[in-house]
């Protein structure tokens, strides 16, 4: 399993990318793989996210908790915005960090984790 670990603060965290449980808590979600070129989407942290796909003009957002379905990927598509949203506000949102390399011969993950205040992004393969 390849991880890629991206911090988006000074807090360095390393985790098994997971489909059913976390550090934070359980995360429930559909199945794991969706062959070359997917994506999967979970908001792992204590906030809910919202992942940007520029370059297809895809958003989706993801409650606190929980994982998008399978995201298959346009051509061009090689990375994404993620942003979370404030609890105390919820209708603003803060920068986590951008997930590059998405293209793979199997489904990516890309996870929204941390706090608000520390958000975390990791990026990598589901376990099988």
């Amino acid at each position: 399993m390849r991880i890629s670990v991206i911090c988006a603060s000074t807090v360095l965290a390393v985790a098994a990318l997971s489909g059913t449980a976390s550090a934070s808590g359980s995360v429930t979600g559909p199945p794991l793989h969706g062959g070359p070129n997917t994506v999967r989407f979970c908001a792992e942290g204590n906030y809910r996210a919202e992942f940007q796909l520029p370059q297809q003009g895809t958003t989706v957002e993801v409650p606190q908790g929980s994982c998008s379905g399978i995201i298959h990927l346009g051509s061009s598509t090689t990375y994404a915005k993620v942003y979370g949203f404030w609890n105390t506000h919820p209708d603003q949102k803060f920068w986590v960090d951008q997930a590059q390399g998405l293209r793979d011969s199997d489904t990516v993950d890309v996870e929204a984790a941390g706090v608000t205040t520390q958000p975390v992004l990791l990026v990598g393969h589901p376990m099988q």
